[in-house]
C-alpha cells in the first residue's frame, strides 16, 4: 500500500514551502502589526491593522497546520502510513490539527470581511474632505470587543465538531481492534446498523445513535473476545481522507496573505 497523508509528491513539496513561508512571513507579520498598533491615533488606521493582526494570526495558524501534516508525512509515517492510518485518523494530533486549521480560517475569513467593510466605507467617504477621527477610547474598547467575539466564535466552530453532545452530526464511523474480522477500516452508522439488525433483528428502521451503537457493540464483541471497553475508536469530524483537499485550500489563504 503506497497511500499516505499527503498523497502527490507535488502537494509534499508545497505543504513544506508554503507551510514555512506562512509561518514565518505572518509571524512578522504580527511583530510589525503590534509594533505599529501602538501608534495607530487615527480610528480607520487602528481598526486596519488590527484586522491585519488577527488575519496574520489565523493565517500562522494555517502554516503551522500545513508544516505539521507534512512533519507527520516525511517523518513519522512515510510509507507506513496504511498500517497507521485509523491511529491517526482517531488520535489527539489529527483533532488539534484540525481543529487549528479551521480556527485559522475562520478567524481570516472574518477579520477579511471585516477588513473590506471597512475600507469600503472608506471608500464612501473619500469624496466628503473631512478630517479623520481619532482614534478614541470607545473605538478601542469596540475593537478589543469585536476582535475577542471574532476569535471566540471560530474557536468554537472548530471545537464543536468534537464534543460529544454533537458526535451524531460530525462523527465519520468507528474502527473496531484488529481481532474483530468482522469489520475492517472505518465502520459508519449504515454497516453498524446492519450488523445489529443481523443480530437482534429488525431495528424498526430507526437510525441509531453513536451512543446507542457504542453499548450494543460493547454488549456484542467485548465478551467474545475478551476486550476492553477500548476496542473501539471513534473517526472524528477531522479524521477524514480529504487532507490534501484542506491542504490546498490553507495553501491558497497562507500564500495569499503572504504575498500581502
Amino acid at each position: 500500500c503506497s497511500k499516505r497523508i499527503i498523497s502527490g509528491g507535488l502537494y509534499r513539496f508545497f505543504a513544506w514551502f508554503i507551510g514555512s513561508f506562512a509561518v514565518i512571513l505572518n509571524m512578522e507579520s504580527m511583530i510589525c502589526s503590534l509594533k505599529k498598533l501602538r501608534h495607530c491615533e487615527k480610528a480607520f488606521q487602528l481598526s486596519n491593522r488590527a484586522m491585519i493582526l488577527l488575519i496574520s494570526i489565523g493565517d500562522f495558524c494555517a502554516g503551522v497546520y500545513l508544516l505539521a501534516i507534512a512533519v507527520f508525512d516525511t517523518i513519522f509515517f512515510r510509507k507506513s502510513y496504511c498500517t497507521h492510518q485509523f491511529s491517526w485518523l482517531t488520535s489527539l494530533n489529527c483533532a488539534v490539527l484540525g481543529c487549528l486549521n479551521t480556527f485559522g480560517s475562520q478567524l481570516s475569513v472574518f477579520s477579511m470581511t471585516s477588513l473590506s467593510i471597512c475600507r469600503l466605507h472608506g471608500i464612501g467617504t473619500a469624496n466628503t474632505y473631512s478630517t479623520p477621527k481619532a482614534a478614541s477610547v470607545s473605538t478601542k474598547v469596540f475593537l478589543c470587543l469585536q476582535s475577542f467575539f471574532f476569535i471566540f466564535t471560530a474557536l468554537t466552530i472548530a471545537v464543536t465538531p468534537l464534543l460529544n453532545d454533537l458526535e451524531d452530526y460530525f462523527v465519520n464511523g468507528l474502527t473496531y481492534h484488529d481481532s474483530i474480522a468482522l469489520f475492517i477500516g472505518m465502520v459508519d452508522k449504515r454497516m453498524n446498523t446492519k450488523a445489529l439488525s443481523a443480530t437482534y433483528g429488525r431495528m424498526k428502521d430507526e437510525v441509531l445513535s453513536w451512543e446507542l451503537i457504542n453499548k450494543m457493540m460493547y454488549q456484542l464483541f467485548s465478551h467474545e473476545y475478551n476486550l476492553g471497553s477500548g476496542f473501539q475508536r471513534r473517526v472524528h469530524f477531522y479524521g477524514n481522507d480529504g487532507v490534501c483537499l484542506f491542504i490546498f485550500t490553507a495553501m491558497m489563504g497562507s500564500v495569499c496573505s503572504s504575498i500581502l
